[in-house]
């Protein structure tokens, strides 16, 4: 049996940050922001980006990341929580860009 309840891998370019809402992604784990171009690389759920308001604009590409279907998110946060406990941290432009935009 098919399903849709797994998540993505995805590079997504844009315009600007508020063609995006950073808040459909699970987690960040790359954010540029550029005068003319903006990117992020981040995991997203498959309904989640289907169902997104921002996924039919003409400013928005999604590419899907090599290896980028994953099944089990528990597998993700427990290697997302390793890292992190052998001092391993998110980038801090991210945790910054993160921070604004969540205000």
């Amino acid at each position: 049996m098919l399903c849709n309840n797994y998540y993505l891998n995805v590079y997504v370019s844009f315009d600007a940050l508020s063609n995006i809402d950073l808040k459909d992604f699970e987690w960040l784990e790359e954010l540029r922001c550029h005068e003319e171009r903006n990117y992020l690389v981040g995991t997203i759920s498959y309904l989640k980006l289907l169902r997104s308001r921002w996924i039919h604009q003409p400013c928005i590409s999604i590419i899907i990341c090599p290896d980028g279907v994953m099944e089990n998110m528990e597998a993700a946060a427990i290697k997302k929580r390793s890292l992190e406990l052998a001092g391993v941290k998110l980038n801090d432009s991210v945790r910054d860009a993160v921070n604004v935009l969540s205000v």
